[in-house]
C-alpha cells in the first residue's frame, strides 16, 4: 500500500476546501456537518499518498460507531477495507464503521450493504436546446404558458430564479417552512424541515439559492437550492395552493434549470426519489446505498442484518394489496430503526 491516512480533530478551512473542491457536494462542506452533528465528535481524515492529499473523509463518532459522511461519492472495496482498519486502530471501541448513502455498494470483510434512497439528478447538457430537446415539446409549452399566464393574470408579479441567499433573506426560509406547514398539516405528514430551520439558514448564507413568484405581498411558491462549485442540491420547496392553477412550483423549477445551465452549472440533484413530479425534467435516478463495516460478525451484525431484511420486505409489502394490513407494523418496525440510527 502506497498511501497512508491521518486523522484530526474537526475540520479545518484547508481540509474544508480540498473537500469541496474534490467532491462538489454540500454534503461533505463543514458547515453543513457542523450544523447536523456534534462538534466534539467530528474528525477529519485524510489519504496521503506520495505526500499529496488523494483523498477525504468526513467521520462522526457516536460511542461504539462511526458514520463516514461522504455521501453520493464512490469509494473502493480496497480503500474502504484499509480506512476501516484505520480507524478501528485509532478508535479501540468502535465496532462498525458505517458508509452513508454511497454510489456503490462495498464489498470487503464483515460488510453489510442496502439500498438506501436514490439521487435524482439532471445531468445539465452545455446549452438550453438540447436540454428542451429532452424535455419535449409538451413539457416546454407547459412550462412557458404557465409562467406567461400568471403574469398576465396579476398586474404585479415578481418572477425571481436562483437568486443568491443573504443574511437578509432569512424570512423567506421562515415563509417557505409556513407554506411547508400548511401543506404538511393536511396532508397529515411531518414538516421533517421544521427542526431543521436553523441549520438550513446557516447552510444557505454560504451556497443557498432562492428562486420564487410573488404575487403583490403574497408568496405564491419559494424553492431553496444549494450551489456548491458547479453542481445544484435541491433543498426545499412549498407554494400556496390558492396558485396552484398556474403550477407554479414546477414552472418555477423549470426556469431555475434554464437558468442554471445558462451559468455553465454541470448538474442539478433533486436528490431523494419519491416525488411524482421530479420525474418531469429529464432526470436519472443513481441508486445509493448505506455500507456498514463491522470489527467481526458477532451478535451486532447479525442484528443489524435482521433489522433491515425486516424492514426492506415490509417496505416492499407495504406497496403491494395487503400493504394495508401490514402498514402498523411497518411504522412499528420503522420506528423501532430510526431510534436505532445513532447507534448504527
Amino acid at each position: 500500500m502506497s498511501y497512508h491516512f491521518e486523522i484530526n480533530k474537526g475540520i479545518n478551512d484547508e481540509f474544508n476546501k480540498i473537500c469541496l473542491s474534490k467532491y462538489n457536494s454540500v454534503f461533505i462542506s463543514r458547515v453543513f456537518v457542523y450544523s447536523h452533528y456534534i462538534k466534539e465528535n467530528i474528525y477529519s481524515v485524510s489519504k496521503i499518498n506520495n505526500e499529496i492529499v488523494s483523498g477525504s473523509y468526513i467521520v462522526v463518532k457516536d460511542n461504539k460507531h462511526l458514520l463516514v459522511l461522504n455521501k453520493m461519492t464512490e469509494i473502493s472495496n480496497e480503500e474502504a477495507h484499509e480506512l476501516c482498519k484505520f480507524l478501528m486502530d485509532y478508535f479501540k471501541d468502535v465496532i462498525c464503521v458505517k458508509f452513508e448513502l454511497l454510489m456503490n455498494r462495498l464489498n470487503c470483510d464483515n460488510c453489510f450493504c442496502c439500498y438506501n434512497n436514490s439521487d435524482v439528478c439532471v445531468d445539465l447538457p452545455e446549452d438550453i436546446e438540447q436540454y428542451n430537446k429532452r424535455l419535449g415539446s409538451k413539457s416546454r409549452q407547459h412550462y412557458k404558458y404557465y409562467k406567461k399566464k400568471i403574469e398576465n393574470d396579476f398586474e404585479n408579479v415578481e418572477f425571481v430564479v436562483n437568486r443568491r441567499y443573504t443574511e437578509e433573506d432569512a424570512l423567506f426560509i421562515d415563509k417557505l417552512i409556513e407554506l411547508k406547514d400548511v401543506r404538511c398539516e393536511k396532508n397529515k405528514v411531518i414538516n421533517r424541515a421544521s427542526g431543521n430551520i436553523e441549520a438550513i439558514k446557516n447552510i444557505s448564507k454560504e451556497y443557498g439559492y432562492l428562486s420564487y413568484i410573488k404575487v403583490d405581498d403574497t408568496f405564491a411558491c419559494i424553492l431553496l437550492f444549494y450551489l456548491v462549485g458547479t453542481e445544484f442540491y435541491f433543498e426545499q420547496t412549498a407554494f400556496d395552493e390558492n396558485y396552484s392553477k398556474y403550477s407554479v412550483g414546477r414552472t418555477t423549477l423549470y426556469w431555475s434549470i434554464i437558468d442554471a445551465i445558462e451559468n455553465k452549472s454541470t448538474k442539478f440533484h433533486f436528490l431523494w426519489k419519491g416525488a411524482d413530479y421530479k420525474n418531469h425534467y429529464s432526470a436519472t435516478e443513481y441508486k445509493l446505498y448505506d455500507c456498514y463495516v463491522f470489527k467481526s460478525k458477532g451478535f451486532d451484525y447479525h442484528k443489524l442484518v435482521l433489522y433491515k431484511r425486516i424492514y426492506g420486505l415490509l417496505r416492499t409489502l407495504k406497496h403491494s394489496k395487503i400493504g394495508g394490513i401490514l402498514n402498523p407494523l411497518y411504522k412499528r418496525i420503522v420506528f423501532s430503526i430510526n431510534n436505532k440510527k445513532k447507534a448504527i
